[in-house]
């Protein structure tokens, strides 16, 4: 059952400074969830969203004025079951949320739609879109469109897709099996999905489909060079004219990143161009202007494994990358945990944001124009990312805790 509830106590944690500007407060948990690989917060305009699970509920919070002001906690869903892997996003007045809930033997996808900067009173009724495979469901808003990417029970990658804010759906196009999680980018009747796959004699391949008609019709590419480059983790990101669609995947023969483009809506591409290595997690963000790439690099601290927080920009649409920065130095991280630590960037108006986490915690590094002059410490914490001024990482004992960095 779909219903909003404002608990006015859910809100009245303390907030505490952060070092330098930061302001951080716990909204969730303990006990909470947030899922890895960011659109987690999201922002449109000058209103930012965020969410979490925890046990049967899943709850939003609103913030308006660039996240400054923080509007009381949503429970937008609580019903049988536990939730997880909770997706937003936001284009204009409009904000979509999805997630898994678990029912019986089976996982369903959910989503639910508010069509007033997550007002309490502006959601519609949810939706159940049936059972589903475990992966992590994506997300993409632009305009009136919304589109969600998930796999079947099978591993079959699908995508379904509406064109009024989320009210209807077309029917899901299915794509091909996929053996880890897929991503989705939109812009208008352009729709692009990618997703890691596994073939007999290929065991590592990213594949990717291309829908010109808002999603109704796609062709399927297999991208990765038949598998000979064991390509893993793709991850989309289109400039928001909708004219360049930027690409990363990681390799495992050397432990490289690569990147590439097409400026033709997926028919051409460039030759994969190696950003670095040993690394991986590489994550893209194109603003149009600049290219953003961030990642963890393996380095040696006393004689140990040391993965740091990278990032490189391109200003001359992909072509090359400047020298790659070093932001975090040292980060204590010897071992990589699923994406815990995984450094997730956020472009836009010029500005730059990227969170990782170190042994120590969360940190967010910010600037401008490809140059970073800016750090925050936002204290303990995993699964970080940001969004224009505000922040959202899992604190111990599963705290969810927003940050906002004017």
């Amino acid at each position: 059952m779909f219903k909003v509830l404002l608990p006015l106590a859910a809100l009245m944690l303390a907030s505490a400074p952060a070092m330098s500007q930061c302001t951080v407060t716990p909204i969730g948990g303990p006990g909470a969830a947030i899922a890895e690989e960011g659109s987690n917060p999201v922002v449109s305009g000058h209103w930012a969203y965020a969410g979490f699970t925890h046990g049967s509920k899943v709850s939003v919070l609103v913030a308006t004025d660039d996240g400054a002001q923080l509007q009381p906690l949503q429970t937008i869903f609580k019903g049988e079951g536990g939730v997880k892997n909770l997706r937003l996003a936001a284009a204009g007045d409009n904000l979509y949320v999805v997630w898994l809930r678990k029912r019986g033997a089976d996982v369903h996808l959910m989503f639910a739609a508010n069509h007033d900067h997550g007002a309490p009173g502006a959601w519609d009724a949810g939706r159940d879109f049936g059972s589903v495979h475990l992966f992590l469901p994506q997300i993409s808003a632009d305009g009136d469109n919304v589109h969600l990417a998930y796999a079947s029970p099978g591993k079959v990658v699908a995508v379904s897709s509406s064109a009024d804010d989320g009210r209807t759906f077309t029917p899901p196009a299915v794509l091909d099996i996929a053996s880890g999680e897929m991503v989705i980018a939109s812009h208008g009747e352009d729709v692009y999905a990618a997703w890691e796959s596994s073939r007999q004699n290929d065991p590592h391949i990213v594949e990717l489909a291309a829908s010109h008609d808002g999603g109704a019709n796609f062709s399927t590419d297999l991208i990765s060079d038949d598998g000979k480059r064991r390509a893993r983790e793709p991850i989309l990101s289109l400039a928001p004219n909708g004219g360049r669609l930027s690409l990363v995947w990681r390799e495992e023969m050397p432990l490289q990143g690569i990147y590439l483009q097409s400026s033709d809506g997926a028919k051409s591409w460039t030759a994969p161009l190696a950003i670095d290595q040993p690394a991986r997690q590489f994550m893209v963000q194109d603003t149009g202007r600049r290219i953003y790439v961030s990642y963890l690099k393996q380095l040696t601290v006393d004689g140990a494994a040391d993965w740091q927080v990278f990032f490189t920009s391109s200003a001359d649409g992909g072509q090359s990358f400047a020298a790659a920065q070093d932001l975090s130095g040292p980060s204590g991280i010897r071992h990589i945990v699923a994406d815990d630590a995984r450094p997730i960037p956020w472009a836009g108006s010029g500005k730059i944001r990227i969170t990782g986490v170190l042994a120590d915690g969360v940190h967010v590094w910010s600037g401008r124009n490809g140059v970073i002059d800016g750090e925050n410490d936002l204290g303990a914490g995993i699964l970080a990312s940001p969004a224009n001024r505000s922040a959202l990482w899992l604190a111990p004992d599963g705290v969810v805790t927003f940050g906002y960095c004017p």
